[in-house]
């Protein structure tokens, strides 16, 4: 068996992984059977969580559980941990998937990639600050435009626990689908003109174009992939194409703030406004293009059910419905203003309007990745049938 943390082959029946000390499924206690419907979180996020959920044709019950997003992060880690994790995804590192981990997910490699991110940042902008030197400028704006994006995909890459998708094959997608997605752009804002931002209808164009372009690029991949496109895979292909999406976008911003909005400025005031574009959107991209697409690629891989990607898919509701809320988040997020919303400035132009959209599109994710664990519960459970071995209980990590 494999555990689901850290990835590491382990003894078939351990309680604990060797490796990273997590509790594996053999740990857990016995319950409900896998696949079945489990306590709904409640309070309003559970509540609108379900209703998506709903939407999007599913029938059981939503459990919501975003402390797994952080409860290893500050945990210590052995160097090997991550090695055995970023080595997954070939002939011979992929488990079958009567052995994947059926537990949630604990990632932690996101926020040390993070990390080693924000230092190198850091040590750009001292070299470009204090010095005064301008051959630091274009890996302070692409490092800049890459911390957060590049960060949340290690975050769905830890959480695809298939382990199908090796990182080198991430990194391709998120090179080749952001500038692929960028491109697509062009042909469509030639069918739909008038595309903006400012008032809804202009930017409600800019969430079409941008979404289908994202999702064009997504089904070049997903074809790629030709075996069962699992719904935290599918998740992981669209938060890698959104990043890379966001990076280039980014750091064009960067630039045209910096250096053509700079003309004529000190070098203080240039390099101030090239930061102040790189943290309000660095801040802003965890709730943008990443997870937008991610909740595309996730949707899509719902219509999947083991027969490969077809173009009908497209057409199934739950690809429909997380591309209409897609779309419709990013439209208001390009409203501007919005009444209400947009009068409520948190920090620095940071509005109430940007939380309330970053709290609806990690609900739909959440949706997703419930939905990704109860289909490789199923799929686990059912390999082990067939293998004429009693499958263990859910787990409740």
């Amino acid at each position: 068996m494999f555990c689901g943390n850290c990835g590491a082959r382990i003894p078939d029946g351990s309680a604990f992984c060797p490796r990273c000390g997590s509790r594996t499924v053999a740990a857990t206690a016995p319950g409900a059977p896998q696949g079945a419907s489990r306590p709904t979180s409640g309070g309003a996020v559970g509540w609108a969580a379900g209703k998506i959920n709903e939407m999007a044709g599913g029938t059981d019950r939503v459990e919501l559980r975003f402390g797994n997003f952080f409860d290893s992060v500050f945990r210590r880690h052995s160097p090997g941990e991550a090695d055995v994790l970023f080595s997954v995804g070939g002939p011979t590192t992929t488990p079958p998937i009567s052995r994947v981990s059926r537990a949630w997910p604990h990632p932690w490699i996101y926020s040390r990639v993070f990390l080693v991110l924000l230092i190198t940042f850091i040590g750009l902008w001292v070299f470009s600050s204090f010095f005064q030197n301008p051959n630091g400028l274009p890996g302070l704006m692409f490092v800049g435009a890459l911390l957060v994006p590049f960060s949340v995909t290690v975050f769905f890459f830890e959480t695809n626990v298939p382990r199908n998708l090796g990182f080198a094959r991430v990194v391709e997608i998120f090179f080749v689908g952001g500038v692929l997605s960028l491109l697509c752009i062009y042909p469509l804002d030639a069918l739909l003109p008038g595309s903006g931002v400012g008032d809804f209808g202009p930017a409600l164009l800019t969430g079409i174009i941008e979404e289908l372009a994202k999702v064009a690029a997504i089904v070049v991949f997903v074809k790629r992939i030709g075996e069962r496109n699992y719904v935290l895979t599918g998740l992981l292909v669209g938060a890698a194409v959104g990043a890379g999406f966001a990076a280039f976008e980014t750091a064009g911003y960067i630039f045209n703030q910096g250096f053509l909005g700079g003309i004529g400025f000190t070098w203080d005031y240039m390099l101030d406004s090239m930061m102040n574009v790189t943290l309000l959107r660095g801040i802003l991209a965890i709730g943008g293009h990443v997870v937008w697409a991610a909740a595309e690629g996730g949707a899509l891989a719902l219509a999947d059910h083991g027969t490969g990607f077809s173009f009908g898919h497209l057409m199934s509701r739950p690809f429909l419905v997380f591309l209409a809320i897609s779309i419709l988040l990013h439209a208001l997020w390009d409203t501007i203003p919005v009444p209400l919303l947009d009068d409520v400035e948190i920090w620095n132009g940071i509005t109430l309007k940007y939380v309330l959209l970053i709290v609806v599109i990690w609900m739909a994710i959440a949706v997703l990745l419930h939905r990704g664990i109860e289909e490789v519960n199923q799929l686990s459970a059912a390999a082990m049938r067939a293998q004429h071995q009693a499958p263990d209980a859910f787990p409740r990590a």
